[in-house]
């Protein structure tokens, strides 16, 4: 399982969310276009059909891209307080420089640029977008981490590599890993940074809370989040994807396994990324989170 191909973020305003992509984070727009029926069925999203698109890729091109999609954000939503896809990590040559950047825009930073505890050469920064999607902002240096296959920057700011998933059962979710997609824990410990208070809807700070990493092919890593009590299942606006990051895409050699638990239709899909012609289905995960899986084309 991997590379991940792309994360899905639904966004209340298009047109300004590409302009943050481009100006701020440093991505570039690609291809564009609107949600078929199809698309959205394999879902189980019939709301998205018709909604505009952007594929936003780093310079380097390398996968691990982010489709921006219009969407609804619920009143009730509040980023990192929910079970699912938290946050979108995005591999940097400078960290600081990433800083300046956000800097005074309409990102929130959340976390200053850090060592991180567990290898204090990657150097690390958090932001929230106005869309309630948390972008972890990481420089790797080669090696920096011994236990995981991890990619080395081909632009200044490359290409999603880690994906963090809040999840409200711990072990459910490695069962889950286990038996549907055959991938299993790489290391465990207790989570070093939480984020808590009324911006999240998380008031039980200073628990301490599990944390572990899985890797896939293609150097990247699904981070497993274990959550406050008070994390909730995301709201969902009815037949829509769910808001914030609404959804992660990854390269499947095959989807034997997971026809019985699909949401929808399999997807024959187009020419764009993160399709290239691949067929694909939409599963949930235990935390409630969705999967799109891509099986490449012949």
């Amino acid at each position: 399982m991997g590379p991940i191909l792309s994360a899905t973020v639904t966004v209340g305003d298009l047109p300004a969310a590409i302009a943050r992509y481009t100006t701020i984070v440093g991505y570039v727009p690609d291809q564009s276009g609107t949600v078929s029926p199809a698309q959205a069925a394999s879902w189980s999203a019939p709301a998205m059909a018709g909604r505009p698109f952007q594929l936003m890729r780093p310079e380097s091109g390398e996968p691990g891209w982010i489709r921006l999609v219009q969407g609804t954000r619920p009143a009730a939503y509040r980023p990192l307080a929910h079970y699912g896809w938290a946050a979108i990590e995005i591999l940097l040559r400078n960290t600081n420089a990433m800083h300046e950047r956000m800097k005074g825009t309409d990102f929130t930073i959340i976390g200053e640029p850090h060592p991180l505890r567990s290898s204090p050469e990657i150097i690390a920064m958090q932001v929230i977008g106005p869309d309630g999607e948390a972008l972890y902002l990481t420089n790797v240096p080669k090696g920096a981490s011994p236990v995981h296959e991890l990619p080395q920057p081909q632009s200044d700011i490359d290409r999603i590599f880690i994906m963090v998933l809040g999840v409200p059962d711990f072990a459910a979710t490695h069962a889950d890993f286990a038996a549907r997609f055959d991938v299993a824990k790489t290391t465990e410990r207790t989570r070093g940074m939480n984020f808590l208070g009324a911006g999240y809807g998380l008031d039980d700070a200073g628990q301490p809370l599990p944390m572990s990493t899985v890797q896939l092919d293609g150097r990247c890593v699904i981070q497993v989040d274990g959550m406050q009590p008070t994390a909730t299942p995301r709201p969902c606006t009815d037949g829509e994807l769910p808001p914030g990051i609404a959804m992660v895409t990854f390269a499947r050699d095959s989807h034997a396994t997971f026809q019985s638990g699909a949401l929808g239709p399999v997807y024959d899909g187009d020419a764009m990324w993160p399709y290239a012609g691949g067929r694909a289905i939409t599963v949930r995960g235990a935390g409630g989170e969705l999967y799109e899986l891509v099986a490449p084309s012949n």
